[in-house]
């Protein structure tokens, strides 16, 4: 985020979603409900392998790279 590292983790996938998508996909995935008009971007793991890693919610004016490593 913003140029800083925050976590490496392994699972199934990540859910990235607004407010408008949260109730559906990132409510499904476990993750919670962003307030329609909150500007927030969360990130919801799919099936992690680690319980260390939860779902982030983050401004969204953040600058947010996620590289993805298939094995």
């Amino acid at each position: 985020m913003n140029g800083e590292h925050l976590t490496h983790t392994a699972g199934d996938g990540i859910l990235i979603s607004t407010s408008t998508g949260s109730t559906a996909y990132s409510l499904s995935a476990g993750g919670p409900i962003l307030q329609n008009g909150v500007n927030g971007i969360l990130i919801v793991p799919i099936a992690p392998n680690s319980l260390s890693f939860r779902p982030i919610c983050f401004p969204s004016d953040c600058e947010i790279k996620i590289k993805v490593e298939i094995i």
